[in-house]
């Protein structure tokens, strides 16, 4: 009710009624994803609260710039704003692959504590130091699902000798030191990779396996909680600062409900994608609490190696700020 109240104030103030402003937003998942859908919504109630004051347009499935460029062209100003996965932060920002430290978010309580806003605001902070403003965190996966043949990766010896599609440096090392070859590809690039047998596995997300039809090239695949899977939506500086203040302020509290229904979303999805590859005739395989513990054992310590590589002392910050909120983490390994 308050929700639908501050929308109706809003549309109906005219001191929000100024000069147009574009918002052109690039975003890499397809129109038909259940999250664009919600970022749809967002967008034009950000038109309704503005009096159409801010225009918002959606560039689904990369209409406008690739996974590589995105940020360049919100940071240079030619698109105002782009969803962009953590991924491809940490190649900017070492320190934003924090969140593919192997089971660092293993459970609810974990995520949650990210989502209170600690780590978000370290995180935050390294992008816009960039000259960006983040306006969403975007909670795209809980779990990550790894695909192969013949049998699951549920341990450190299932993996020797299987090149498995990674997504970075960090996870290159984790998979390693399991006795894996892993070979960069983009996610575009994986099906062709799996079906000649130019790779034997994808690491990715449980609905990217489903949407994406991995089911018909793997016969198995392993859903565990190696690492959580957020998009940033963030935009050029220039611009946000040209947004009266009053504006700003709808738009991030239209931001943060897009966050709470992402998540709302992402809880259903992970819930019903098991079944659903089942279905397709996927074996689907949960890692139990004794094979992600020793997973960890052995991905953890190269992982944190290759990571303090990439992002020396803020490295060792950003670590210790998930001790704090994270238990499970030996405080010796982070210093």
């Amino acid at each position: 009710m308050l929700y639908t109240l501050v929308l109706f104030y809003f549309s109906q103030n005219n001191a929000l009624a100024t000069e147009q402003v574009q918002l052109r937003i690039n975003m890499t998942q397809p129109a038909t994803d259940p999250t664009t859908v919600l970022i749809e919504k967002w967008a034009r109630d950000i038109e309704m609260v503005s009096n159409d004051a801010i225009q918002v347009s959606i560039y689904a499935g990369g209409e406008l710039y690739g996974t590589r460029t995105e940020i360049t062209a919100v940071a240079r100003g030619h698109i105002e704003g782009a969803f962009i996965t953590v991924d491809y932060w940490g190649r900017t920002i070492p320190v934003m692959s924090i969140l593919s430290k192997p089971f660092a978010f293993a459970t609810l309580e974990n995520v949650s504590a990210y989502s209170d806003r600690q780590l978000d605001r370290y995180l935050t902070d390294a992008i816009e130091k960039k000259g960006l403003k983040v306006l969403v965190w975007l909670l795209m996966a809980r779990m990550a699902a790894i695909t192969t043949n013949k049998s699951p990766l549920a341990s450190p010896t299932d993996f020797v000798g299987k090149k498995i599609r990674s997504v970075n440096l960090m996870l290159d090392s984790a998979l390693s030191a399991v006795g894996a070859s892993p070979i960069p590809l983009a996610g575009g690039e994986v099906y062709m990779g799996l079906q000649t047998g130019m790779i034997d596995g994808a690491i990715t997300i449980p609905t990217a396996v489903y949407r994406r039809r991995y089911y018909e090239v793997n016969d198995y695949v392993t859903i565990t909680p190696l690492f959580t899977t957020y998009q940033t939506l963030a935009v050029n500086r220039d611009w946000w600062d040209t947004v009266p203040v009053r504006m700003q302020q709808s738009v991030m509290r239209l931001s943060q409900q897009l966050e709470v229904d992402a998540a709302k979303l992402i809880d259903g999805r992970e819930a019903e994608i098991p079944q659903l590859l089942r279905e397709k005739g996927m074996t689907v395989y949960l890692t139990n609490q004794d094979e992600i513990d020793l997973l960890e054992s052995v991905m953890e310590p190269a992982w944190i190696a290759t990571f303090l590589e990439q992002a020396g002392n803020e490295g060792k910050d950003v670590l210790r700020t998930i001790e704090f909120q994270n238990k499970r983490i030996d405080r010796k390994s982070v210093v």
